[in-house]
């Protein structure tokens, strides 16, 4: 009997890699939504294990016409098939010998721009690539689960530069970072994309984890990477991403500390900036576009880290809270006398506290003191970040104000036309 998977969008896109997939077979989640039809399988092609699956929404559409193409990486052959081709492809001849070379990249004799991939991540480019051919006028959108986002990221990094800007988006879940196996040129392929990859992975799974280091966050990493807030299940369960839960707006919860929060949400502000800068760019950038595209970073990046320091702010001023809460419930303790003196009025037993230092100032006093310093600051910075955004905003607006020409201009851009 099958296990449901968390019942989230492209998590469950994902893990219909996992089902017996064929040409024209109607690919659906396991809360029965459309994906698709399969209109090509690449499994195994040449001995290097890979299966990949383009799956479109008509599939007796000219492939010029078609717009949106979704690509399924399988991951890796379950213990059940242990004497079969496909588990000695995937583990014994990827899995097993990648997780070495992403291990060995500290080693003094590891070569520094090279492509340390296997015969099945360069399969499953091929794959990629012959799939985009085959649709040249569509938008793709890729998925992977372990193995299978091993190979989508390479993938996307073998692919031209012209053939990234069809790349839509990527949900890759609880695979190994590949970054350290990719040459330099490489590297700038997927790191033109980053805030396309959504790279979730468990710190519980140690699969997920092999190339990680939770504390450098995207830095490092194929796409941007969200380190999911799991529960604890079995080895298996674990890595199939059985321990996912949801928060509550619906989305996969994750751990995020302030600071690989702030630059994630960085990374994802500035696709839509990357995406005009390219649009913009081909011919050359006139003043008028370089002044626009000058904006629109700042923008970015100031909205970004504005939203994470008002974020901080309600951390702080909550930890705060808590900690002044505690403090008045140790005093109030104080105050009972957790011993028997009959021989001391209440008074004459709060001077000898005193005396000793034991005090409403110092036990209350002090830790709303220190708190309340950290909150002005963060309060101080969440309110420096909105002016500045105000401020960009303010003076964007002054040179639309004497720019009749480039408001127009402005407009065309925004609205595609």
């Amino acid at each position: 009997m099958s296990k449901n998977y968390l019942n989230e969008d492209n998590l469950q896109i994902a893990m219909t890699e996992y089902k017996n997939l064929s040409v024209d077979k109607v690919v659906k989640t396991q809360y029965n939504d459309r994906v698709g039809t399969v209109s090509q399988v690449y499994d195994n092609e040449h001995g290097n294990g890979e299966q990949v699956y383009a799956v479109v929404d008509n599939p007796d559409q000219q492939p010029s016409e078609v717009e949106e193409v979704t690509v399924l990486f399988r991951g890796s052959a379950g213990p059940d098939k242990v004497l079969t081709e496909d588990f000695r492809n995937d583990w014994l001849e990827n899995d097993l010998p990648l997780a070495l070379r992403i291990s060995a990249k500290n080693h003094p004799n590891y070569s520094q721009n090279y492509d340390h991939s296997s015969a099945q991540l360069k399969a499953a480019s091929k794959a990629l690539k012959t799939i985009m051919k085959t649709y040249p006028n569509a938008k793709v959108n890729l998925y992977g689960h372990s193995l299978g986002s091993m190979n989508a990221q390479y993938a996307m990094a073998n692919l031209s530069k012209k053939a990234l800007s069809r790349v839509n988006s990527a949900h890759i879940y609880n695979g190994p970072n590949i970054y350290s196996l990719l040459s330099d040129e490489q590297q700038e392929k997927v790191d033109a994309i980053k805030g396309k990859i959504y790279n979730y992975a468990d710190p519980k799974d140690m699969i997920s984890m092999v190339g990680r280091d939770i504390s450098q966050g995207s830095e490092g990493a194929v796409g941007v990477v969200y380190y999911v807030d799991s529960q604890s299940k079995g080895f298996a369960d674990q890595h199939m991403t059985l321990g996912y839960a949801l928060d509550k707006e619906g989305k996969i919860k994750v751990l995020n500390t302030i600071e690989t929060a702030a630059l994630n949400k960085v990374y994802t502000g500035m696709e839509t900036y990357q995406q005009l800068k390219a649009s913009l760019s081909s011919g050359g950038l006139t003043g008028h576009e370089q002044v626009y595209l000058d904006y629109s970073q700042a923008s970015v990046i100031a909205a970004s880290l504005g939203t994470i320091a008002q974020e901080a702010y309600e951390q702080t001023k909550a930890i705060r809270d808590e900690a002044v809460a505690e403090a008045e419930d140790v005093w109030e303790d104080i105050k009972r006398r957790p011993f028997s003196v009959t021989h001391l009025t209440d008074e004459e037993i709060m001077a000898i506290y005193a005396e000793e230092g034991v005090t409403y100032e110092s036990v209350v006093g002090e830790v709303t003191d220190y708190f309340d310093k950290k909150v002005k600051t963060a309060q101080e910075l969440a309110e420096a970040f909105s002016r500045l955004s105000q401020e960009i905003e303010t003076g964007m607006q002054a040179i639309l104000a004497e720019d009749a020409t480039l408001a127009g201009e402005i407009v065309q851009w925004t609205s595609g036309t």
